[in-house]
């Protein structure tokens, strides 16, 4: 029998993933307001979702393998790290 927390680690990324996505893709409902046509309409929103056609693929990959989505924010973490060494490094060796 699972215990709450289990239930909650297990849904809680799901579920945070899924309303990220949701939010992203209310952003792309802002095209139905430039007063395009038809075509010049549907194009523009499958631009705009782009970004969460994105988000749903890797909250897809995820779903069963956690590093999946986890994976990517970490290479992410590391490269502000490595330029925020690299710049403080680059400072210290500056003559005053």
């Amino acid at each position: 029998m699972e215990t709450l927390a289990e239930r909650f680690l297990f849904w809680a990324p799901r579920g945070l993933g899924i309303a990220f996505a949701v939010f992203l893709g209310v952003f792309a409902l802002d095209v139905f307001g430039e007063g395009l046509g038809a075509w010049e309409t549907a194009l523009a929103l499958l631009i705009h979702l782009v970004p969460t056609g994105l988000v749903v693929l890797a909250l897809l990959a995820a779903w069963r393998q956690g590093w999946v989505l986890f994976g990517p924010l970490l290479f992410i973490g590391l490269l502000f790290r490595a330029e925020w060494a690299y710049r403080r490094r680059r400072t210290m060796l500056e003559p005053p």
